[in-house]
């Protein structure tokens, strides 16, 4: 009787293990590297909302690609998320694909030899293939970006070349949300 009892426990530490590495550990780790400083609401003057409501913005780089929680879904951590976007009257998001990342990267010189994204990969659990291939990064990269434009609808799409891009302008003057 104490064999069967001791499996159970076993197995119940196991999956309190997996459940924890798999739901909390990620959470932590982009609050630690992908977060936000606190501070008070930002105060906007009459004329500058007028001027941002005037003008289409884009936002030219953004990794939430590298995050595992719902992009399409509004947080509270990380920088970028759909609904902040489309309420702050972003038009135009570019969603940059990482597939690795050196330590101690700066602005004039970085080695090929370290990869910190490795840590990343492991502990968000993306795929094995995935911990040591950027091709495999940015394949699995692609498949969540996919996966976020057939399930928005027609409040996400992804512009694929310049005719798309030509089309959201377009759409965009004639005063249409796409």
């Amino acid at each position: 009787m104490k064999a069967p009892r001791l499996w159970i426990i076993l197995f119940l530490l196991v999956f309190g293990l997996y459940w924890a590495y798999d739901r909390i550990l990620p959470h932590v780790v982009e609050s630690l590297i992908n977060r936000l400083d606190e501070h008070p609401d930002w105060v906007i003057e009459e004329n500058a909302r007028r001027l941002h409501e005037s003008i289409w913005v884009a936002d030219l780089h953004a990794d939430p690609l590298l995050w595992k929680r719902d992009w399409l879904a509004s947080e509270n951590r990380g920088h970028t998320d759909l609904p902040r976007l489309q309420k702050g009257g972003v038009v135009l998001q570019v969603l940059t694909a990482v597939t690795k990342s050196p330590s101690g990267q700066n602005y004039t010189q970085n080695s090929a030899e370290t990869d910190t994204l490795l840590y990343l990969t492991i502990a968000q659990l993306w795929p094995i293939e995935t911990w040591n291939s950027p091709f495999a990064r940015a394949l699995y990269q692609g498949r969540k970006l996919a996966d976020w434009d057939s399930r928005a609808g027609d409040s996400f799409r992804v512009i694929r070349n310049q005719e798309e891009l030509e089309i959201l302008l377009s759409a965009r003057e004639e005063g249409m949300p796409w």
